[in-house]
């Protein structure tokens, strides 16, 4: 999502065909970034129904939630203010800057939201949890001095 925020900000100055072309490249990898929010999303979902657990619990939980909404309805309004697809043409013209800048908006608030989710999280044990029997391989994935 990140990267899609950072193409966006470089195509601002950019026109024409080049415009276009960038912002093709920014709706790529925000649909991307929405399919791998909603792939992690399904994926818990599945995991807390497989251990019987209630969904939506914790803060985390919910800012994850709310993350997804925001994810989708992102890049819904950038389709709607790409003029390229022929969407805005249909919203009269005094609203249309007013769409754009929704849509950005909702961008940052999105990618604000999201790593807020995360930071969220990296208190919980379960991030630092290591299992005794298991150590940690280490970096590179040679044998630890200790193990040869």
């Amino acid at each position: 999502m990140s990267e899609g925020v950072l193409a966006a900000l470089k195509f601002r100055p950019l026109e024409g065909q080049a415009r276009v072309r960038a912002i093709q490249v920014h709706a790529l990898l925000q649909i991307v970034a929405t399919l791998c929010i909603a792939g992690g999303f399904y994926a818990i979902a599945q995991h807390k129904n497989n251990l019987g657990k209630q969904h939506f619990k914790s803060i985390h939980a919910k800012m994850g939630l709310l993350t997804l909404i925001l994810s989708v309805c992102a890049p819904l309004g950038g389709a709607l203010s790409f003029k390229y697809l022929g969407l805005l043409t249909k919203i009269p013209e005094r609203l249309q800057p007013t769409v754009k800048l929704a849509h950005r908006n909702l961008g940052i608030a999105t990618l604000t939201v999201a790593l807020i989710t995360i930071e969220i999280i990296l208190p919980h044990h379960a991030v630092w949890q290591r299992v005794p029997s298991k150590p940690a391989a280490p970096l590179g994935g040679r044998k630890a001095d200790a193990d040869v």
